[in-house]
């Protein structure tokens, strides 16, 4: 929010005692200084002040004393009733609403408390950012890990600087056994240690020494220590993994890193906060069958007991969590761009799938040095192929890790979607080398400056490598509504957000931060143009480059740039700290008179909050949710000319040139971050255009007027009946932007209704949907044909064409199925066509069709083509084969432990499974913690399984007291918005399903008669 300031790291401080107390307090954390006020820590005024006060008030006459101190009693006494009063309606209404109580859980992990080590001492440093009295500037690091044992042993020197004279050192240890430590100068005295500690809870390790560091001075601190490689996913940690051999399979184990946001730790002792960066060397022991990367290339190896030790150069300055290294027996496909040397790298029966990645990386690595006009600065760029992967991909500096899916691909078996989703992910990785490597945020709360920046530049590398996918189109569907649909909740969060503790981050690596962050710099760069808003960001890269900055060190750039482009009236910093520094977006509603259109803007929220919860609230808005929004419209009159102005007011009016215009559409292409809302005389004239010619109006502004009605009816903005008949153009739609869109509107509707077991109902939708779709179902065939975006759209209608029973298509899908089970899997389905007809085959199959995409799902060697078999076991409709594959998915050599919250999250969205997937959530949740930990992003997408179908009061009133009576942890922030959507589904549902019911009978039998229906309603 505005009123904090910017967490900093003060290098110089204040001005020390002579003596340092024996237990450091506050005052040399890395967070700011601030005055403190009041609470904790405020000091007594000294002097007079105090009896000078007494003294005045005793000279009053006896009378006017007694009146005084009656009149100062009794407002005093007011003041606590007040304040009494205030604090029990609060704890009442956070009681009432269903998420109270998991905001006042989320803000007690904030709270500090006295730091009492395991052994009862108290550890001499009690905040969770570590002191500033020392900082790191480089590191070498010696490992040996036992790929048979699963052990390693270690020894890190840390060569620091003393800022400021201190007798204590404190840095990151978390989940290792520290054998030795020292401090020397670099003449190599020693530093006698007083006594060194561990405090678990804050995962930081003190050396407290008998003598004090002397600022400005350099001193080396060395730790020896042991750990253990997991299976866990983070730090350092094994992966095991199936060669498929002639001879038989063999199975081997890989040793890895995962250190974003706060694990290095758990593989070296470090300085682990991203402020605190330095150069890092590594030895690496290992044994002659394996090989090693790291950060930066080898540069010599030498025999140490039978072993082989690789020695790399020093890294530049970097994070610690932009470490990685990784000991296997991979196999490898390089090339080079100028003198980068490009490489893949990935297990020897799947490094032919990697030829497509090298490709991608080759040619966006090149653009992007030109796209932001600064040179790559490493000597090479290794891209890793892991089979055991947490998340999506890591950006480590010059060794960028990836699950299988995000980096290989097959020509003869992947899809479209999987080759566009390769080159997405490495274009998103590879942007990240520059925007948070280069530069990097100070802390976690500007997380934003790297996931939002990647993911709107991953759309620009991906056009740059096939420009006929489109990608800038597809923005819209697969970032703009994806962020307007999470922040239209109350329990969303501002992009720039608070966080305390390294754990906490993993709650914002969310679609906020990567989907909004995205389309709030698409809407910039969209109103200063490209060339302007690039000449900025490299302004910024290159004042900041191997060093730290903020989110208005991002803004004074693009201040400068927009000046020098002659858009000096603009004041980027002032436009968008409105969406930076505050949660949600507003609705501009549109109402027309004349030529005059009078704009009003408030708060989107997709159900307004009910009376307990309305007081609820983790963030307030500095600016009292009003934005700054760069408004553009077109009208019918001049449909190619778009007309922009500043909203910077509640309400406003735009003048039409002339009244002849028949509509008028705000928002052009989608370029804001922000929902509209029409008078009904507009929406009408809308809905006829579509109607009449939906080509007059472009792909993207298509699909925001479907996206902007279906939301709005959920927050009771706009009547269901006017969403119902404007989706009804889709009988044109050809394209697949605003066909997706329209498909997700009527499919949450479907969903509702399917599960509210209003069969007759239900099945009247699935009858309007098809009667939608017959046209264009006809038109895209079974031919796996087309461009990109063709066969998008093939695979988005046919699978609803399937799903919703159009007999037809199931009849090609089973054909198809049955093809390919027949001649044991060796016939293939065609790649496009997959994800339908292994999703039909089971749908409408048996226990033996299971079985077979069992067996084929067990032997894939493809990463894609398992997950699509995946996918399609959890569409079985038996609830025995469904309860065996959730039994799976704690097995490890069944299911990867990766894999198994999305297996929970496929089950949790359909009909059969929704109960089911939950009940296992619940039965197994501390097997999930144990497994994940319990700051891992994983159990906040645990948390979201009910919230695909729950829209009960009784459901929400059993979630409600699972998360109240169990362990939550860094998903507190995800089980608030679960509560809330279940509310939210059963509003939609009180208030809209009668309506859906004679609308729907209108349709299909309007008074001058029409379509008979299957059933009656």
């Amino acid at each position: 929010m505005a009123e904090l300031e910017e967490e900093t790291i003060d290098l110089t401080g204040p001005d020390e005692p002579a003596d340092e107390p024996e237990f450091a307090s506050d005052e040399d954390s890395l967070l700011p200084r601030t005055k403190i006020e009041s609470g904790e820590g405020h000091r007594n005024l000294r002097g007079t002040q105090r009896p000078l006060g007494r003294k005045l008030l005793f000279a009053l006459p006896k009378c006017s004393r007694d009146r005084c101190c009656f009149l100062s009693v009794f407002g005093l006494t007011i003041f606590v009733i007040l304040v009494t009063a205030a604090v029990y309606l609060n704890a009442k209404l956070q009681s009432a609403c269903p998420y109270g109580f998991l905001l006042h859980d989320s803000q007690k992990q904030s709270t500090k408390k006295v730091a009492i080590t395991a052994s009862g001492e108290r550890f001499p440093w009690n905040n969770v950012r570590l002191p500033s009295t020392v900082v790191p500037y480089s590191y070498r690091i010696h490992l040996q890990p036992n790929l048979t044992t699963f052990k390693f042993t270690g020894k890190v020197a840390i060569n620091i600087t003393a800022v400021k004279t201190t007798n204590l050192v404190v840095f990151h240890v978390k989940e290792l056994t520290v054998t030795h430590s020292s401090v020397k100068t670099l003449n190599q005295d020693q530093v006698p240690v007083k006594r060194e500690m561990a405090y678990t809870e804050n995962e930081q390790y003190a050396i407290q020494l008998s003598q004090h560091l002397k600022a400005a001075t350099n001193y080396t601190v060395t730790v020896d220590f042991r750990g253990e490689l997991k299976d866990g996913l983070y730090g350092f940690y094994r992966s095991t993994y199936t060669i498929n051999k002639p001879e038989g399979n063999e199975t081997r184990v890989l040793a890895t890193t995962q250190f974003e946001a706060a694990n290095a730790r758990a593989a070296f002792p470090c300085f682990d906060e991203p402020a605190l960066k330095a150069t890092f060397q590594l030895q690496m022991v290992r044994e002659t069958r394996h090989s090693t990367l790291f950060n930066m290339p080898k540069d010599h190896t030498v025999d140490v007991d039978g072993m082989k030790m690789d020695v790399f150069r020093p890294s530049v300055p970097m994070s610690t969590y932009l470490v990685a290294f990784i000991v296997s027996d991979f196999q490898t496909l390089s090339d080079t761009t100028g003198d980068i040397t490009v490489a893949v790298h990935a297990p020897e029966d799947r490094i032919s799938q990697a030829h497509y990645a090298l490709t991608v990386a080759r040619t966006v690595l090149n653009y992007y040095e030109t796209f932001f006009g600064v040179p790559y600065p490493l000597p090479k760029m290794d891209l890793v192929a892991i089979p055991d992967f947490a998340s999506g991909a890591m950006e480590n500096w010059g060794l960028v890790t990836y699950r299988e899916t995000a980096i290989l691909y097959d020509e003869h078996q992947s899809s479209a979607s999987d080759k566009q989703w390769v080159a997405v992910v490495i274009a998103h990785e590879l942007a990240h080398q520059w925007f948070g490597n280069l530069v990097t945020m100070r802390w976690w709360n500007d997380l934003w400056l790297n996931e939002g920046f990647a993911s709107f530049v991953e759309f620009i590398g991906a056009d740059k490598v096939s420009p006929e996918w489109k990608m800038l189109d597809q923005f819209v569907k697969d970032d703009l509504q994806t962020a307007l649909s999470a922040d239209g909740l109350r329990n969303s969060h501002p992009i720039s957000v608070t966080v305390h503790r390294p754990e906490e981050v993993e709650e914002i690596f969310d679609s906020i931060s990567y989907d909004k962050g995205a389309s709030i710099l698409r809407m910039l760069e969209s109103f200063l143009g490209r060339e302007t808003f690039v000449r900025g960001v490299t302004a910024y890269l290159k004042t900041h480059k191997f060093n730290n900055a903020d989110t208005d060190n991002l803004w004074e750039a693009l201040d400068q740039a927009a000046a020098a482009g002659g858009k000096s009236d603009t004041n980027i910093k002032k436009v968008m700290d409105t969406w930076t520094n505050q949660m949600g977006y507003p609705v501009v509603t549109v109402t027309r008179i004349n030529s005059n259109l009078h704009l009003d803007q408030e708060r989107f929220l997709v159900m307004p909050p009910t009376p307990a919860c309305s007081k609820v609230v983790e963030f307030t808005s500095p600016y009292g949710y009003e934005w700054i929004i760069p408004l553009t419209y077109i009208t019918s009159t001049f449909p190619n000319e778009q007309k922009t102005k500043f909203m910077d007011s509640k309400s406003t009016v735009v003048t039409l040139d002339n009244n002849s215009a028949n509509w008028v559409k705000f928002n052009v292409n989608q370029t804001g971050f922000y929902r509209v809302n029409y008078d009904p005389e507009n929406w009408d004239a809308l809905i006829g255009q579509l109607q009449t010619n939906h080509q007059a109006l472009s792909s993207a502004d298509r699909a925001g007027l479907l996206d902007d009605a279906f939301h709005l009816v959920r927050a009771g903005s706009l009547e269901l009946e006017k969403a119902l008949e404007l989706v009804k153009y889709l009988k044109k739609e050809r394209d697949y932007v605003p066909m997706s869109t329209g498909l997700g509107g009527l499919g949450y509707i479907a969903k509702l209704l399917e599960t509210e077991k209003d069969q007759d109902l239900y099945n009247n939708m699935k009858l309007f949907i098809l009667d939608l779709l017959e046209g264009v179902i006809a038109e895209v065939g079974w031919e796996d044909q087309g461009d990109q975006l063709t066969k998008f759209l093939r695979g988005s209608v046919l699978s609803a064409a399937c799903h919703y029973g159009h007999q037809d298509s199931i009849q090609q899908a089973h054909a198809l199925f049955v093809r390919w089970m027949k001649s044991g899997g060796t016939e293939a389905v065609p790649a496009n066509l997959k994800t339908v007809v292994y999703v039909s085959g089971v749908e409408h199959g048996g226990q033996a069709d299971w079985d077979f995409c069992w067996q084929q799902y067990a032997s894939a060697t493809i990463a894609a083509e398992k997950r699509k078999l995946l996918y399609a076991l959890t569409r079985t409709m038996d609830s025995k084969l469904l309860k065996k594959l959730l039994d799976y998915s704690l097995d490890n050599s069944k299911v990867r432990s990766q894999d198994t919250v999305r297996l929970l999250t496929y089950v949790s969205q359909t009909s059969v499974g929704y109960q089911m997937a939950w009940d296992f959530v619940k039965k197994n949740w501390q097997t999930f913690l144990d497994r994940y930990g319990s700051g891992s992003f994983n159990m906040a997408e645990l948390a979201k399984v009910p919230s695909h179908r729950f829209s009960t009061q009784s459901q929400l009133d059993e979630v409600t007291e699972f998360f109240r009576t169990h362990d939550i942890s860094a998903g507190a922030r995800a089980a608030r918005q679960t509560l809330e959507i279940i509310q939210a589904n059963a509003s939609w549902l009180q208030k809209n399903k009668d309506k859906m019911k004679t609308w729907i009978k209108k349709y299909f039998m309007p008074p001058e008669g029409g379509r008979a229906r299957n059933r009656e309603i």
